[in-house]
């Protein structure tokens, strides 16, 4: 047995060993001689001009594997990498532009290998002055969006020995539409030397009108300087965004030139606007601005007469006054994509209807649900609605989607035509709406409706609550089998009196904060019905 077990042992361990051969990882390239780093550039004291982008080369020669390298230069560390024996390495630096002049610069390269031997490469170079036209850097870039339908500054700051011949700007906007603008260098407003700078940098600034048109976006633009021997381009990004806020200012307004209170539009799509708003007739004029509290950006007309109703007319650049003929509500639109604004006046629906997912008529404007009108612009409706329907929105004409209205995107309860979203149900329930075009505004109100009164044991002092029907009675609440006695009640929402009805003919229909209405002694079942058709309620038996 002594002997079996050894002979086992002794096949498991040769098993073992030929597994661990057959399994073994194999490592880097293995091969004998030590590290060496041989570097093309920059040669033995070689000159650098400052201020520019200069490329480190050479080669690393790790015949047992090169792990790890980097190069040091200007305090600043860049690593170099590879996978090879022989790894050659390009490496952009930027050579400062405060460098004294005639000064070596020290630079190290630093390469280990698989085996962890080490080599390193100390050089220098000497900086010489920056020749020719020298880019420093954008005054302007990414960081300063530029609006859509506004000019934007594009802002170069240059040094030089030989004075440019010419400074260009190529911006792409569009893909393949390159848009080429040249830099006036006798216009002291385009090219002037910079006060500021004690080195004398010049600026170079070109005012462009951003296309109204393009989407919000980052867009690749270059700055190219040409001088007698050399041009030299420099690739930047400039973010270009939509105008989202717009104000109306002037006599013609309750805000009158009060340019830290201007009376804001709504923003209803990118570069467009729209404001429902009553104007002074002439004498009094108003005009555009960008900003609350201040007038560097602002619109006005060439028009020196009262405008024509409907009609575009074209926004001009500080402008003058626009005026309407007589004092009147009014609908103010402005598109900065087709650089026009119209007034027109305003009317309020004279009929409303409720449509959408979430309300009993679906989407259907032939199913759409009429508003009671409460007064000149307001109107009214009870209607349960469903967060899960998508919404709900307004037709001012039955069965015709035609200048309907939503809510504004992202302004919770704000009324506008153009570029509205659905009226979003965050709960479903029973709600009251009620929308009024005199504030462009409209609220909906959830409501639970109770019976109040001295006919029941709550008195007038607590409700008893009624149960919402539903179903095929979607308007429909009752309170069921209730004993009352001899006296009166009313029906009210939400356990106050802010919203409540009570019958002020005693004929069965509900007015709002009408009278107590009379029941008899007994069991009753009460029912209230607030449908669009008409307000009602039922004693029964």
């Amino acid at each position: 047995m002594k002997k079996i077990f050894i002979l086992s042992a002794f096949i498991a361990l040769v098993i073992f060993s030929s597994c661990k051969k057959e399994l073994e990882v194999q490592g880097p390239p293995v091969g004998s001689g030590p590290v060496t780093i041989t570097v093309t550039t920059p040669t033995p004291a070689e000159a650098i001009s400052s201020n520019q982008v200069y490329n480190f080369t050479g080669t690393i020669n790790a015949p047992k594997g090169f792990r790890s390298g980097y190069l040091k230069v200007f305090n600043q560390t860049y690593l170099i990498t590879g996978s090879n024996s022989v790894v050659n390495f390009l490496i952009p630096v930027v050579i400062q532009e405060n460098l004294t002049v005639g000064l070596p610069v020290s630079y190290t390269i630093h390469a280990v290998d698989f085996d962890d031997n080490v080599q390193d490469f100390s050089g220098e170079f000497t900086v010489t002055q920056s020749l020719n036209a020298s880019i420093i850097r954008p005054v302007s870039g990414v960081s300063a969006a530029l609006m859509a339908g506004l000019s934007g500054d594009f802002m170069l700051r240059v040094n030089y020995d030989q004075a440019p011949t010419a400074i260009k700007v190529f911006i792409t906007f569009d893909a393949g539409n390159v848009q080429i603008f040249d830099f006036n260098l006798v216009n002291p407003d385009e090219f002037y030397l910079d006060p500021t700078d004690a080195k004398g940098s010049h600026i170079a600034k070109k005012t462009i009108l951003i296309p109204s048109s393009i989407n919000a976006g980052i867009y690749d633009y270059v700055f190219e300087v040409t001088t007698p021997v050399e041009t030299i381009a420099l690739a930047q990004k400039v973010e270009v965004t939509k105008i989202s806020t717009l104000f109306v200012i002037g006599d013609a307004t309750t805000a009158l030139w009060d340019i830290n209170n201007p009376i804001p539009m709504t923003n209803i799509a990118p570069n467009q606007f729209n404001k429902s708003i009553t104007l002074n007739g002439t004498p009094g004029g108003f005009k555009f601005v960008l900003a609350a509290g201040s007038w560097t950006v602002n619109w006005g007309t060439s028009e020196t007469t009262p405008l024509t109703m409907g009609t575009e007319y074209t926004l001009v650049p500080n402008g003058g006054n626009l005026m309407v003929a007589d004092t009147g509500d009014y609908v103010i639109t402005v598109n900065f994509e087709t650089n026009t604004f119209k007034i027109d006046a305003f009317s309020p629906p004279t009929t409303l209807f409720l449509v959408g997912g979430s309300t009993p008529a679906g989407w259907d404007p032939n199913s759409a649900l009429p508003f009671t009108m409460l007064s000149a612009g307001v109107f009214q409706i009870y209607s349960p609605l469903d967060a899960g329907g998508g919404g709900y929105k307004f037709l001012p004409t039955f069965g015709s989607w035609t200048g309907d209205w939503g809510q504004k995107v992202g302004e919770a309860g704000k009324l506008i035509q153009e570029g509205e979203e659905n009226c979003p149900v965050t709960e479903s329930g029973f709600y009251r709406i009620t929308v009024d075009f005199n504030t462009m505004t409209f609220v909906a109100l959830k409501t639970s409706w109770g019976i109040i009164g001295d006919a029941t044991i709550g008195a007038w002092t607590t409700d008893t609550n009624m149960v919402y029907v539903g179903g095929a009675e979607p308007y429909t609440w009752e309170l069921t089998n209730y004993t009352y006695t001899a006296a009166s009640f009313k029906f009210r929402a939400n356990d106050a009196w802010t919203v409540n009805f009570g019958d002020d003919g005693a004929n069965g229909s509900l007015e709002p904060n009408g009278a107590n209405i009379p029941i008899t002694a007994g069991v009753h079942t009460v029912r209230m019905t607030l449908a669009p058709t008409g307000y009602t309620y039922q004693v029964l038996p």
